[in-house]
């Protein structure tokens, strides 16, 4: 292989393997979304994909440190790729530590791998099968949250008994999901100093980042998912509340809002802080559609959150329609100079496209103070008017 393919075993530690890094911290992001949506153990189905999630990413990761430091260039490649055939993920952890010296694992982490283990090689597919235990997933996780929280940090639910995923609960997985992350990406930038590899290079702003990146307190990656709903609420408070103005803004300000039923706001903000788009919204806002033209609607609102749409061509655009009017004769001088100041400021402040307007103010000064004449300034404003609707024609 190696006469053939001279670069294959560093093309396949460098590229294969800083993709497969990236796709595992997209897999621990999600399970730790699933968590922090879980209220009671017996939601199946996001305790299922809490595992699921957090058991693939974990997984790939040991599977990176084993390629950079287990596989060498007169190694059997095609015995060591089925050695990698494995769902055991206490199993893999053991190979990694006879591969790096420097890596060491607690027992409360050992315990969650096999917790992971059982949940992929058995529990992942125990309900397509009759007679198997059918919340398998439950039971393991409820031992484990009982073999390592004291009793008194555990709550049950009062009807159905059933533990409850509280800030403990959620703090206990968050913490040793971040640690083992934490350890494992400190083994692969020990793995690609071995191997002359930059496979532990993350995607900016990337969910990997938020995994392997992660400075909180005992790398619970849990705060993590707090602080993202700190962030939120700052977000929704401030753009209520603000003074601040840009092009964006005032865009969203000269929006009319959907008669909404306020009493809902602080359930929806909830469920956005959980990463949920409520169903009640959905509903609400297609009544509220019902009776309004929606293609107007949505064309009026179809830019926010596109990141290439530009506000501040709304200020540039106003500019060229009085422009427009003045050199038509709709509009005297006077009144022009009274409605473009304001708007060529608001220009000034964005930025983006002030050099195009850029000496209008002065030119309004001129005439206001007679050291120009209504022709003369006629004639400038033409010349501003041409540069505008060049400008149009070119973008």
């Amino acid at each position: 292989m190696n006469s053939q393919f001279p670069d294959s075993f560093w093309i396949y530690k460098n590229f294969n393997m800083v993709n497969e890094l990236n796709i595992a911290g997209e897999f621990i992001y999600d399970g730790i979304d699933a968590l922090n949506r879980m209220n009671t153990i017996d939601e199946i189905p996001l305790l299922f994909s809490f595992l699921y999630h957090v058991s693939v990413g974990i997984e790939r990761i040991q599977k990176i440190i084993l390629v950079l430091f287990g596989l060498n260039e007169q190694d059997d490649y095609q015995t060591f790729e089925k050695s990698l055939i494995s769902h055991s993920h206490d199993d893999l952890n053991r190979r990694i530590k006879e591969l790096c010296s420097s890596f060491s694992s607690t027992s409360r982490e050992n315990a969650f791998l096999a917790v992971l283990s059982q949940f992929y090689i058995t529990a992942r597919y125990s309900r397509f099968n009759v007679g198997t235990e059918y919340d398998l997933e439950r039971r393991l996780v409820s031992e484990y949250i009982q073999s390592n929280l004291s009793s008194e940090r555990i709550e049950h639910h009062f009807i159905t008994g059933q533990i409850i995923i509280n800030h403990d609960v959620k703090e206990l997985f968050g913490r040793v999901i971040g640690s083992l992350s934490k350890k494992y990406y400190c083994a692969i930038r020990e793995g690609c100093d071995k191997a002359g590899t930059f496979s532990y290079e993350l995607q900016p702003n990337s969910k990997a980042e938020r995994i392997f990146y992660s400075t909180e307190q005992k790398n619970s990656l849990y705060r993590e998912k707090v602080n993202e709903s700190i962030a939120l609420i700052e977000f929704f408070v401030y753009l209520r509340n603000t003074s601040d103005s840009n092009a964006f803004i005032r865009f969203i300000e000269s929006i009319n809002p959907l008669e909404m039923d306020p009493g809902m706001t602080n359930e929806y903000i909830s469920d956005f802080c959980n990463g949920i788009i409520p169903q009640a919204l959905i509903d609400e806002i297609e009544t509220l559609y019902e009776g309004i033209s929606i293609k107007d609607r949505i064309q009026l609102i179809s830019g926010l959150g596109e990141m290439n749409a530009d506000f501040e061509w709304i200020d540039v655009n106003q500019c060229f329609l009085l422009l427009k009017d003045l050199r038509e004769q709709k509009r005297d001088c006077k009144d022009f100079i009274k409605l473009i100041l304001p708007i060529v400021e608001r220009i000034k402040e964005d930025d983006t496209y002030y050099e195009l307007v850029d000496g209008i103010p002065a030119l309004c000064q001129q005439l206001l103070l007679h050291s120009i004449g209504e022709i003369d300034f006629l004639k400038h404003m033409e010349c501003y008017y041409e540069k505008l609707d060049q400008f149009y024609k070119e973008v």
